[in-house]
Order: structure tokens, then C-alpha cells, then sequence
């Protein structure tokens, strides 16, 4: 058979064919490679549809569960349908809870910018007002809110970011906004405590909320105790591989092994490049800080379209949805389904009594989970439409 020199990227073949047996031999070869790709082919569209069925299922399982807790709860206390006529919501608090939404999505873009500068000096803030929201959407589809940091790696990605400046990005944003996170969580269960006693929920309820609370601080103090030490953290990342790799989870251990490696030095530079820029982290911390705020201010404003704005009620209702969350955050089933719905009807039964409280639970999933999921439609509208006008303008 004559030399091949076939170039893949190359517009014509350069392929050199004597007879026509080389001609058949050549066809062979090609045709055995089409059978072994076929089936991964197949198997690739497969996968990618039966994500796409997960992800529009999780949502609507999630609604299932919600009304299924609600018509439970109405069986329960003896609510029927008619004792909802008599509640009247103040729509203009509904509006200000949406006008609260738009602005927490403005400030973490913009958070995310600040990161993205401070490790890229590049300057996309649209591109950051997407990763985010798309970080949101998938979060809210994926248990313990994973999938969105994996998805936020694969769209820096498209948008031409090294592998390097996309581990710098999402981890100065995760360490920052865990801390954001905390700091608000934490305030508020220190200056609001004595208030505890206010609220609803047994001995079972409240275990499982004080079990989410220590799990949610182990893991920001497990973040920050990463930066510090280089031996233990490394040692840790290697148990699990082997762990993993036993359990065989993880096919190639030396793969893992050396990606393990890699992701704690990326880290350990990150984390280094941060301390050399304090207003930085400053800054970014603050702006997390204040978006995590907003988000559980929002029941106040439900609260408030039920009631009245009310100051009193303002720490307890802060209180509670900080310890209901928690719980959510805990439970590995996407949005925390089941088990924080239970919570919150549990620690608010007495702070919004019946009906009021199935009205609260609705329009807290509705900000919580329904509107930063419908938020990541349009931009994966815009990527699919993007991506279909270069691939005609290919074609053409």
C-alpha cells in the first residue's frame, strides 16, 4: 500500500491512490473506523438526550413535590380552597421582591467581572452576566448545587479562556462568595438567636437544621483551611481518588490523580494572587455578601404583601429562611426538594399561621427556584440561535 499522508485540517485530501486495490483497501479502512465511531456517536446523542430529559424533569418533579406538600398540608390543618379568598397580597411587594432579584443579578455579574479582570484583564461583562446566570439554572438542577460550577468551566471555555484563567475565575468566585455567604448566614443567626423560641419546628426538625449549619461552615472553613495548607488538603484530594478509584467510580487513578494535583496548585496560586489584591477581595466579598443578603431579604417582601412591611418580623423571618436554606443546601436532591418545603412550613407555622403559610411556601419557590431557572432560558436560547447561524453560515 503507497504512503499516506492524510491531513485532517487541511481542505483537500492528499491521499495518493496507485490501483484499485489500494483504492478498496483504503475504503475498508474507513468503513471499519465508521463502525467503531457509529456506536459512539450514538451513544454521545444518547447521553446528551437523556441530560436534556433530566433537566426538564427535575423542575416539574420539583413543582409536583411542592403541590403535593401543599394539598398534604391543606388535608392536614383542614384549609380548604375557599379560606384562600380571603387573602389579599400587596402586589407592589412582589414587584420590589422582582426589583430585588434584578439587582442581586447585577451585582454578582459584575462581581464575577471583577474577577475575571483581576486574573484575565479582560473586560466581558456580558459574558459574565451569562456564566452566572447559567451557573444559577444548572445549580438549581443538580444535586447539592453542583452543576452549575461544572457548567461555568465549559462556558468559559467556549469563550476562548485558558484552562488556567477559567480555574482561576471560578475558584476566587466560589472561596469569595463562601465566604459572602457566611458572613450574612452567620450574622444573622448571631443577632437574631434569642429570637429561636419564636419559631416553629420539633426536635427533629431543628437537628436537622443545626446538622446543616455545622455542615455549611465545615465546608467554608475546609475552603479557607485549603489556602493555608499545602500537605493536608493534598493528602486529603489523594485519599479520596483512591477511595473513589476502589469504589470504582474513577476508572484512571493516575489520571485523577495528577488532575487532583494540578486543581489544589491552581488553587494554592489563585488564593496567593487574591492576598497580593485586597481591595479585591474586599470588594468582592462585599458584593456577595450584600446579593446573599437580598436573596433571603426577599422574605420579608412576601411577608410584607401577606401582612405589611413589618421591622419586628423582619430578624425572625431572617432567622428562619437562613436555617430553611441550609437545609436545602444539605439534602443532594436538586433545589433541595421535599426536605426544605417541609422545613419551612415546620419554623413558619407560627409566624404566618393558615393559609397564609401555603401562599408564603408558593411565592418563596416561585423567587427561590422558578425565576432563577426561567432566568437561564434566554441566554441558552441566545447560545442555541448563535450557534445555529454559524453553523448555516458554515453550511453556506
Amino acid at each position: 500500500m503507497t504512503q499516506h499522508n492524510v491531513d485532517c485540517l487541511s481542505e483537500e485530501p492528499t491521499e495518493v491512490f496507485t490501483d484499485d486495490k489500494d483504492l478498496e483497501e483504503s475504503l475498508a479502512e474507513v468503513e471499519a473506523v465508521g463502525c467503531e465511531i457509529q456506536p459512539l456517536c450514538k451513544k454521545v446523542v444518547r447521553k446528551r438526550r437523556i441530560k436534556k430529559i433530566i433537566a426538564i424533569t427535575f423542575p416539574i418533579l420539583n413543582l409536583v413535590a411542592v403541590v403535593l406538600i401543599v394539598f398534604f398540608a391543606m388535608r392536614t390543618d383542614g384549609i380548604s380552597f375557599n379560606d384562600f379568598a380571603r387573602v389579599t397580597i400587596q402586589w407592589q411587594f412582589l414587584f420590589a421582591a422582582l426589583l430585588v432579584i434584578a439587582s442581586l443579578v447585577i451585582i454578582d455579574s459584575w462581581r464575577w467581572q471583577l474577577s475575571m479582570y483581576t486574573m484575565t484583564k479582560r473586560f466581558e461583562p456580558f459574558v459574565c452576566m451569562r456564566t452566572y446566570l447559567l451557573e444559577r439554572h444548572y445549580n438549581l438542577l443538580t444535586p447539592f448545587y453542583l452543576g452549575g460550577k461544572g457548567y461555568q468551566l465549559y462556558y468559559l471555555h467556549k469563550h476562548k479562556f485558558s484552562s488556567g484563567e477559567i480555574t482561576a475565575i471560578a475558584i476566587s468566585n466560589f472561596v469569595l462568595g463562601r465566604i459572602g455567604y457566611q458572613l450574612v448566614t452567620g450574622l444573622v443567626i448571631a443577632l437574631f438567636i434569642t429570637r429561636l423560641s419564636q419559631l416553629g419546628g420539633g426536635v427533629v426538625v431543628m437537628s436537622a437544621v443545626w446538622t446543616s449549619v455545622i455542615w455549611n461552615v465545615g465546608i467554608t472553613v475546609g475552603v479557607l483551611f485549603m489556602s493555608f495548607n499545602k500537605t493536608i488538603p493534598q493528602k486529603l484530594g489523594l485519599a479520596g481518588v483512591w477511595l473513589l478509584h476502589k469504589s470504582r467510580i474513577i476508572k484512571d487513578k493516575q489520571k485523577a490523580t495528577r488532575f487532583t494535583k494540578e486543581t489544589l496548585w491552581r488553587y494554592r496560586v489563585t488564593m496567593r494572587k487574591l492576598v497580593r489584591s485586597p481591595k479585591v477581595v474586599v470588594a468582592s466579598i462585599a458584593m456577595a455578601t450584600t446579593t446573599n443578603f437580598f436573596h433571603f431579604v426577599i422574605i420579608g417582601f412576601i411577608y410584607a404583601s401577606l401582612f405589611g412591611w413589618s421591622w419586628e418580623a423582619l430578624p425572625i423571618l431572617l432567622l428562619g429562611v437562613v436555617l430553611a436554606e441550609y437545609v436545602g443546601t444539605t439534602v443532594p436532591i436538586p433545589g433541595g426538594t421535599g426536605a426544605m418545603e417541609l422545613v419551612f412550613l415546620s419554623i413558619f407555622a407560627t409566624v404566618f399561621g393558615t393559609p397564609e403559610i401555603l401562599v408564603a411556601l408558593v411565592l418563596w419557590k416561585v423567587f427561590s427556584y422558578i425565576i432563577p431557572i426561567l432566568n437561564g432560558l434566554p441566554v441558552i436560547a441566545y447560545d442555541n440561535a448563535k450557534k445555529w447561524r454559524r453553523s448555516r453560515h458554515n453550511n453556506s
